[in-house]
């Protein structure tokens, strides 16, 4: 498929972004102009109080205002459903990733899928407690999914929309949208790439919040896994729960060590020797 063939629609949810809206509009345009892609650029604004509508209205972009604050996730849903093209790219709109990777998403297709940016470090806010719930919540659903995940949780993505939009009743209207969206890639047999980013700190203010936000990540992790492949989370539930359970019951320290280990060890054979090498990584 040559550049010409690529048709993007590139999303950009907003909410309170009139400090980085037109500078990120820029680079977007800036970098797609030395491409043959054609695109559309689509800004939903989840009911702004600043500047940001004012400042989206003046630029070439298709416009477009949530009734009322929903959140993220449901954002980038209408984004999908007012978008015209095949291919959907997920850009933030705080500036912390370039628009000079949209070009290096688009490349893969359509050999892949779905492709994620891999983010060099963490630059948000409560970074320690981030790069900790990030961490522990990549290790948990690659576990889950039989797969090894880079980043759950990236702002940069690019995809199919055919391959995505039968689950987006599963994606939540928050930040774990574009988390739930990466586990369906995964659990549906999509064929997954990456390409490394240069992740920046935002501009203006974080919309996290580190306990609410945290808890529904690993809800939506279980939820997705469970709705799409319960058989492997009903395998993950009970060599987790099987370990204490030999130790109990087993007088022998080195056997319980020995059958623990066996049972752990078993479900991450079956994971490696199951998990698809299909995955690319730039």
């Amino acid at each position: 498929m040559t550049n010409e063939e690529v048709k993007a629609s590139i999303i950009l949810p907003c909410y309170n972004e009139e400090e980085s809206l037109e500078t990120v509009y820029n680079d977007i345009q800036t970098t797609m102009k030395k491409y043959d892609y054609e695109y559309e650029i689509i800004i939903i604004d989840d009911c702004s109080t600043d500047r940001t509508a004012e400042i989206a209205k003046s630029l070439d972009v298709r416009y477009f205002r949530n009734e009322n604050n929903m959140g993220a996730g449901a954002s980038r849903k209408v984004g999908i459903a007012k978008s015209k093209y095949e291919i959907i790219v997920y850009l933030d709109a705080d500036c912390t990733y370039s628009a000079e990777d949209i070009p290096r998403l688009l490349r893969h297709f359509p050999e892949s899928d779905h492709v994620n940016g891999y983010r060099d470090r963490e630059m948000g806010y409560f970074r320690p407690l981030r790069k900790f719930v990030k961490a522990l919540s990549r290790y948990l659903a690659s576990l889950l999914v039989w797969e090894y995940i880079a980043d759950l949780n990236t702002g940069l993505k690019a995809f199919k929309k055919a391959k995505i939009v039968p689950y987006l009743h599963l994606t939540p209207p928050g930040f774990s949208c574009v988390t739930t969206m990466t586990l369906i890639a995964y659990c549906t047999g999509q064929k997954v790439s990456y390409i490394t980013t240069h992740y920046k700190l935002r501009v203006g203010d974080s919309k996290f919040h580190p306990v609410i936000d945290t808890f529904r990540l690993f809800l939506t992790i279980f939820r997705t896994v469970g709705y799409l492949n319960p058989l492997r989370l009903i395998l993950f539930i009970a060599t987790v729960t099987s370990v204490p359970l030999v130790f109990r019951y087993m007088t022998n320290p080195f056997m319980a060590f020995i059958t623990a280990s066996s049972i752990s060890g078993l479900f991450i054979l079956i994971s490696m020797y199951t998990a698809k090498d299909n995955m690319r990584f730039e």
